[in-house]
């Protein structure tokens, strides 16, 4: 009885069916498959899709090139800018067709405006139409073409002014109004204002009279590379039959703050009244703007300036005249350890108004002279004849610094970094013998530095030369 009680009890543990890990595992593979099957299906459907688009975006750049050959006068067709681009929605896909241009010259050459001196043959014309695909990555395709204007772009006896602009960063500037004017006994006649610069930064003059022309360009709130409102040339000369070229460098303007270093402990000291402010770009180099400012409009050059009070005038140009001691940078011969440190460049951003809490402050020196009630002007004129730790000033026209609204007393005056010498006269400007008195050479022993003093190595420390000169040393030990 008992062996038939095995068997039925092995026969019944035999069809007792899957277990509880047989069932997980067998759930487990199917969901794999289900989901190794489910992302190929959306993988194919998205695929799918992403062709769909790439084959409407050719077709919408084809039906652009093909709209623009039908167009007579290849100077219609424009680059386009962010605001000029054009949206299209098909189904439930947005695109966005934007377009590019070259001219090629006569000579074979291409550009984006056309170049000077020969004859424009043809435009090669880039539409690229972009989209988005479902994963939401930025897709785009482009389509070429060339084309030439059906007849000749100037008649026989004309030219044509081509105008290139170009910002900061050295991509055009769009949307920049410019004026042609043809110049007295130039020769030239009347030009209609162009079209404003398009995507590239271009503008034409087309069937312009031989002869010479000021062109400019200018816009609310812009700025040129030699910090000009408006950008100019003029002496544009126009030949039959060619192009005359003409390329500004043009910009929104930044705005600085601009405080001046007249501070010192226990006041303020005077500046002068012809103070002359440089902001010095490796670039652009120095930018000189006089009137002491409180605010400064500048070009937005990339790398910022540096600001140095006085006119900083540097040999990168070339020539033998300088003007180095402004620039404390310059102050390279070192003494008692302390060197010239140049001023930190401050950024500069196309646009960008710099609130008062970001104000720049322009470094000087200060220094205090006794003030006869008699003699109620100072001047303060540069010497050429600097010791040789002072990098000089060399350039024409010395500076002469004036100070008016003088009070008797000791007077704190600020003067940019250098060697000086400073009268005290009865009349503005005075400094001969008869009408004023050298105040180093005469009262020496009564001249501070309010701000330091001597070999200190501190910024701005006054040392005397020759008992006639004072020098303003902006060396410090690093």
């Amino acid at each position: 009885m008992s062996r038939m009680h095995a068997a039925l009890t092995r026969r019944l543990s035999a069809d007792s069916g899957f277990t509880i890990t047989e069932v997980l595992v067998a759930m487990m593979v199917f969901a794999i498959m289900s989901i190794g099957l489910a992302y190929g299906i959306t993988n194919a459907l998205v695929l799918t899709q992403e062709s769909r688009s790439r084959q409407t975006a050719l077709n919408l750049a084809s039906q652009d090139l093909d709209k623009l050959r039908s167009l007579a006068n290849p100077f219609e067709i424009r680059s386009t800018t962010a605001d000029t681009q054009q949206p299209f929605t098909v189904g439930q896909q947005a695109y966005t067709l934007s377009r590019t241009t070259q001219w090629v010259d006569s000579s074979g050459r291409s550009s984006s405006c056309g170049t000077d001196g020969t004859t424009l043959a043809y435009k090669s014309i880039t539409s690229t139409v972009s989209w988005k695909s479902g994963r939401g990555k930025p897709l785009s395709v482009s389509l070429d073409t060339l084309i030439a204007p059906n007849s000749r772009i100037n008649a026989d006896g004309t030219g044509a002014i081509l105008v290139t602009i170009r910002n900061a960063a050295g991509t055009g500037a769009a949307g920049i109004p410019v004026t042609i004017a043809a110049n007295p006994a130039g020769g030239g006649a009347s030009v209609a204002a162009p079209a404003v610069t398009d995507g590239s930064g271009c503008t034409y003059a087309l069937k312009v009279q031989p002869g010479t022309y000021t062109v400019s360009a200018s816009t609310p709130g812009g700025i040129d590379s030699t910090q000009q409102a408006v950008a100019t040339n003029q002496n544009v000369t126009v030949s039959a039959g060619t192009d005359a070229a003409v390329t500004f460098t043009y910009d929104q303007a930044h705005t600085f703050q601009v405080g001046y270093g007249t501070t010192y402990p226990g006041g303020t000291a005077k500046l002068p009244t012809n103070l002359t402010t440089t902001l010095y770009n490796g670039v652009g180099g120095s930018s000189v703007f006089t009137g002491t400012p409180t605010s400064i409009k500048a070009f937005p050059y990339q790398d910022g300036y540096q600001f140095m009070a006085g006119s900083y005038v540097s040999a990168d140009g070339g020539g033998s005249a300088t003007c180095l001691n402004p620039n404390p940078g310059k102050w390279t011969t070192a003494t008692n350890g302390a060197i010239g440190q140049a001023p930190q460049a401050v950024d500069a951003a196309a646009g960008v108004v710099d609130p008062v809490s970001k104000k720049v402050t322009v470094p000087m020196g200060v220094v205090t002279v006794p003030v006869d009630k008699d003699y109620p002007f100072i001047t303060a004129v540069s010497d050429s004849a600097a010791p040789d730790f002072d990098p000089g000033c060399n350039a024409p026209n010395p500076k002469t610094l004036s100070f008016s609204g003088i009070t008797a007393g000791n007077v704190p005056i600020a003067l940019p970094y250098g060697t000086w010498s400073i009268y005290e006269s009865k009349t503005a400007g005075a400094t001969t013998p008869s009408t004023s008195k050298n105040l180093v050479q005469t009262a020496s022993n009564k001249i501070t530095f309010p701000n330091g003093g001597g070999q200190t190595n501190n910024a701005g420390f006054l040392i005397f030369k020759w008992g006639d000169t004072v020098t303003l040393d902006p060396r410090k030990v690093p």
